[in-house]
């Protein structure tokens, strides 16, 4: 064979596997991917927790945002980690919009059959603290719904509904991309409710197998296997302030220090899992 051959097969394989060979590289050179997606109903506040866990949150002048109406995304550097020679990662986090709408639905899709599924999931939960920001319909729920408790034992519901869909989704990516690895269950809002977090924990965590929760959860590992998908709940707070319905008001427990020690056990978790 002469060397022009050589040199036109040569460039043809190089052609071929462009996509794979600049994965490499991008690998050697940046740091291997890592995808995150952040799931969870409208008003849970996963877009602000994703603000801390990125930094973002702790600029002066920062506020929350309202609710998303598109996928968010954001990306964090996980240096290399010498004392124990693990390679640098590059995490990418997307936010799934919490709505059943279609932005949701196409976000979803498109990780699904455009891209290649998300290495782990925080599927991100509020205790029923679920904050409405559109006041007609707040108004609407408050006439039926008086009391903080009516309103979190509806909103809990809602959580169940929304946690059918992130299996759902898990399940799928699963089948098709043998990913995600794990799911972090992101319990949020704990400072409304940190005098009572160990009650309310259990209700959320896999390892209780008695709330309707807990007991989807075990369904959803049971059924993608548990010795290839990792289950964990973390509690976490964010944005601190008090939740006010119908002028009743559940106050915020914890100070800033606190709520900082949250977010970084939940950062660490992440990226020990990544």
């Amino acid at each position: 064979m002469d060397e022009k051959t050589v040199f036109i097969q040569s460039v043809k394989a190089v052609i071929k596997h462009r996509q794979s060979i600049w994965q490499f590289i991008s690998n050697k050179l940046l740091g291997e991917k890592r995808e995150i997606a952040f799931f969870g109903a409208a008003g849970a506040g996963k877009t602000v927790l994703l603000d801390y866990l990125s930094g973002i949150a702790y600029k002066q002048g920062y506020q929350p945002p309202g609710t998303s109406q598109r996928a968010e995304k954001t990306k964090e550097k996980i240096p290399k980690d010498s004392s124990h020679n693990i390679p640098k990662r590059r995490l990418s986090c997307i936010v799934i919009p919490g709505d059943e709408s279609t932005p949701r639905f196409e976000t979803t899709d498109d990780l699904l059959d455009k891209h290649h599924g998300v290495f782990g999931i925080v599927h991100v939960v509020c205790n029923g603290f679920t904050a409405i920001r559109q006041e007609d319909a707040k108004r609407i729920l408050i006439n039926n719904l008086k009391t903080i408790q009516d309103f979190r034992d509806y909103q809990k519901q809602e959580e169940l509904k929304d946690l059918d869909l992130t299996c759902n989704f898990v399940k799928e990516s699963i089948r098709k991309y043998n990913q995600p690895k794990w799911m972090i269950i992101a319990l949020t809002k704990v400072d409304l409710y940190y005098d009572a977090l160990e009650t309310n924990i259990v209700v959320y965590s896999p390892l209780f197998q008695k709330s309707e929760f807990s007991i989807k959860l075990n369904e959803l590992q049971n059924s993608v296997g548990k010795a290839n998908f990792r289950l964990e709940l973390v509690p976490v707070c964010s944005w601190l302030e008090d939740f006010k319905w119908n002028q009743e008001v559940a106050s915020s427990q914890v100070n800033q220090i606190t709520r900082n020690d949250f977010i970084e056990k939940l950062s660490d978790k992440i990226k020990s899992y990544c």
